[in-house]
């Protein structure tokens, strides 16, 4: 495995670890927090620009 995919393999293990985290708070307390409501939705525009740029390459 190259560096690369391990770095994305170790950012992906490290959100699903978050996303579990926010999950067990659950929802009511997602969305009471603009914090956590704004960090997902820019992780998500961040994966989705990511994405696109691999599938370029």
């Amino acid at each position: 495995m190259g560096r690369e995919v391990a770095k994305q393999l170790l950012h992906i293990d490290g959100w699903l670890d978050r996303a579990a985290e926010i999950v067990e708070r659950g929802k009511d307390a997602y969305l009471a927090d603009d914090l956590l409501q704004e960090a997902g939705g820019r992780r998500q525009e961040a994966g989705g620009r990511r994405l696109a740029d691999d599938e370029a390459q």
